[in-house]
């Protein structure tokens, strides 16, 4: 899911339409996103994947 400090951010490229719907949908609800979307995602916001995500075991 988004870390706080991003999700202003976030609303923003949904708003601007820079990333799809679907991909909103699985930040929002903790799916799983390409390398490619993370890369493109922190290139654009300015950030680190550690920023936006983390790992937490499946149990």
């Amino acid at each position: 899911m988004i870390g706080s400090d991003h999700r202003p951010k976030f609303a923003a490229l949904a708003k601007e339409k820079v990333v799809s719907e679907s991909t909103m949908q699985k930040l929002r609800t903790g799916g799983a996103l390409s390398t490619d979307t993370i890369d493109t995602l922190c290139r654009i916001i300015g950030c680190q994947p550690g920023d936006i995500m983390e790992y937490i075991p499946d149990n």
